[in-house]
């Protein structure tokens, strides 16, 4: 097999700097992963040092801790390329947030004046219970065992969803962006991550409903959904 060098790993990345990033550590898991019990000492410590290079060189704004006396250069490599998932995995809900903040806000441009659209009307009861619920899932979270980044930011997003909730008329879109949060993070949070689901469940399925009521008011002049029509029989 010819020798991996870093000429073959930089060679032809994206212009884009993230995805060429992304695209450079699926290269070098793919070059580690066909010769990781092969690869020598220095092997693994040239894979670190390319990928530590690019990300500095490039100002990504991706943390990561430097390879301790007792560490091997091949642990140093794996927690590097999970570091380099994390800020993938970041980037993109980071993304899906914005496009839906600009869907919410085209709607609102299109929509008619005085009538919002995507917003639930809660009552008090509604907002203690809620409020409840979603300490419980920041409590669940608190216990877990994600990674700090993934922690803090599903922390921020809470906040968010706490301020959310003294608002008059309570935007039901963020709710719906958190359940993509916390989905993606069940797996690492391991036992804790179906409870925490499940209470966000609950929070979710109480928007929604207090949001369909609250467009059949403005649509049929009640809180009510009018039934589907029966089909004629044949």
């Amino acid at each position: 097999m010819l020798p991996v060098t870093p000429v073959h790993l930089l060679r032809g990345l994206p212009d884009e700097t993230d995805e060429a990033l992304f695209e450079l550590g699926r290269r070098i898991r793919r070059a580690a992963e066909h010769r990781w019990t092969s690869f020598s000492r220095p092997d693994h410590a040239a894979l670190v040092m390319v990928l530590e290079q690019f990300i500095v060189q490039n100002q990504i704004p991706l943390q990561f801790s430097k390879r301790q006396e007792n560490e091997s250069w091949a642990d140093q490599l794996s927690s590097l390329l999970k570091q380099v998932d994390l800020y993938k995995e970041e980037l993109r809900l980071t993304r899906a947030e914005q496009d839906i903040a600009d869907l919410v806000e085209r709607r609102g441009q299109s929509g008619d004046a005085g009538l919002p659209f995507g917003h639930a009307l809660l009552n008090r009861e509604d907002k203690t219970w809620l409020r409840k619920k979603l300490n419980q899932v920041r409590v669940l979270v608190d216990a877990s065992s994600l990674p700090g980044r993934q922690r803090n930011a599903l922390y921020s997003r809470i906040s968010n969803l706490f301020n959310e909730l003294e608002k008059d008329l309570t935007r039901s879109d963020p709710f719906v962006a958190f359940s993509v949060d916390l989905a993606l993070c069940v797996e690492n949070m391991r036992d804790l991550g179906p409870p925490a689901m499940n209470q966000f469940k609950d929070v979710l399925r109480t928007i929604m409903r207090r949001r369909v009521e609250q467009e059949a008011e403005q649509a049929f002049g009640h809180g009510t959904v009018a039934p589907f029509p029966k089909a004629a029989e044949a």
